[in-house]
């Protein structure tokens, strides 16, 4: 900035600096959230990459070679697919079965109330074709090409994360040290303590994230199988993992348990409203549990945030950035606080007058600041107190 700014007085070139670097942090968010379909599969296997770290670097210490370690990961990972495809298989099989029964029972029932209700004079399907038949079509393009184009991407997805992931987790220290040694000079200090930040209060989020995760899915279980939904264990599982990402599990993790609850009703010759009713309840229940009580508070004993904090965060990340903001809401507000602890807050209290807590002239925590009692630069600068006998006799000498 030295080099490209003209001379400038000191407070102003600071601030010049400042700008600069909030235009540049403000940049390349908006291009993060832009590209945040490109960034998803990479932001996801640098997290992978990042919580197993410390398992690969325990195994490297053992004499195994990292891109071995890597590989033998991705072998347990598949072979701890290949057993829980194995257990599901069966059931899948018969769940998939009753699915189809049920779907052509409901066409040949949807057929007949139409073809008794609900029957159109030729005349009247011309003349709705005539009205309709550009939107229709237009209609029918879009979510074919939006079907198509979601389709694409979820299976590029599936091919590129694999690969991301095995390269952050072969390169993630190489990937550390370069940038570590790309650093400035002059200011690699304070850069490292801000990373060793943000690095702490990820990894806290992290853990916080899988505990919570963890007792989603065990309550989730635990209330399907005392309600009786099929499968209650293993789907109750599927909603724990799919609430690693924030709200994902209502998507996918509801509708198998409805459907399972649906179809065994309906096996056994029962109504199936209480059934389904009921699944739906224990899951949001639990839900609202987790957003209203654990959450908050495990994500806040590990990130070091309050409750009420916690809650906006998440809400600001979705409302800016979606799914992208919900990851990086809970991290990204630890560090803030986490960098105004260490350099915005010295610097407010060094502006009222005040010195830090953890230095000589500081005051005790249970002592204002300034009296009788105060000692060091505050007190020194509060002068002598009204009721002090001394200040007659300090007037009197001078």
């Amino acid at each position: 900035m030295r080099e490209y700014l003209p001379a400038l007085p000191e407070p102003t070139a600071r601030w010049a600096r400042f700008l600069a670097l909030l235009a540049a942090t403000l940049l390349l968010l908006w291009f993060c959230i832009r590209m945040q379909a490109v960034l998803n599969p990479i932001l996801a296997a640098l997290a992978a990459a990042y919580v197993v770290n410390p398992l690969i670097n325990r195994l490297e210490r053992e004499g195994i070679a990292r891109v071995y370690c890597v590989a033998l990961l991705y072998v347990v990972v598949v072979l701890l697919g290949a057993v829980v495809a194995a257990l599901l298989a069966r059931p899948a099989v018969e769940q998939f079965g009753n699915l189809i029964a049920w779907g052509s029972q409901y066409s040949d029932r949807a057929a007949d109330w139409l073809r008794q209700h609900a029957t159109p004079t030729t005349s009247q399907v011309s003349k709705l074709l005539e009205e309709r038949s550009m939107a229709l079509a237009r209609a029918l393009l879009s979510g074919a090409s939006s079907l198509f184009s979601d389709t694409a991407y979820w299976m590029s997805v599936g091919v590129l994360f694999p690969m991301y992931a095995f390269y952050f987790m072969w390169r993630f220290n190489d990937l550390v040290r370069a940038i570590h040694d790309h650093l400035p000079s002059d200011w690699r200090g304070v850069i490292v303590q801000i990373v060793t930040t943000a690095d702490k209060a990820t990894s806290d989020f992290f853990r916080g994230r899988l505990v919570v995760c963890a007792a989603v899915g065990a309550l989730t279980s635990i209330g399907w199988l005392i309600v009786g939904v099929p499968y209650s264990i293993g789907l109750g599982l599927l909603v724990g993992v799919l609430n690693l990402v924030p709200f994902v599990s209502i998507a996918f993790g509801l509708p198998p348990a409805l459907l399972a609850a649906y179809l065994h009703a309906t096996d056994q010759g029962q109504s199936w409203v209480n059934p389904v009713v009921l699944t739906a309840a224990v899951f949001f229940i639990v839900q609202a549990i987790e957003s209203f009580a654990l959450a908050p508070y495990v994500l806040a004993q590990s990130s070091g945030l309050h409750p009420v904090t916690t809650v906006v965060a998440l809400l600001i990340g979705a409302q800016i950035a979606g799914m992208f903001g919900l990851l990086i809401a809970i991290p990204a507000a630890s560090t803030l606080k986490s960098l105004a602890t260490a350099f915005v807050l010295p610097e407010l209290r060094r502006l009222a007058g005040r010195a830090p807590p953890d230095s000589p002239g500081a005051p005790p925590a249970t002592e204002p600041a300034a009296g009788p009692s105060a000692t060091g630069p505050s007190a020194a600068s509060a002068g002598p107190s009204p009721a002090s006998p001394a200040a007659p006799a300090e007037e009197k000498k001078t």
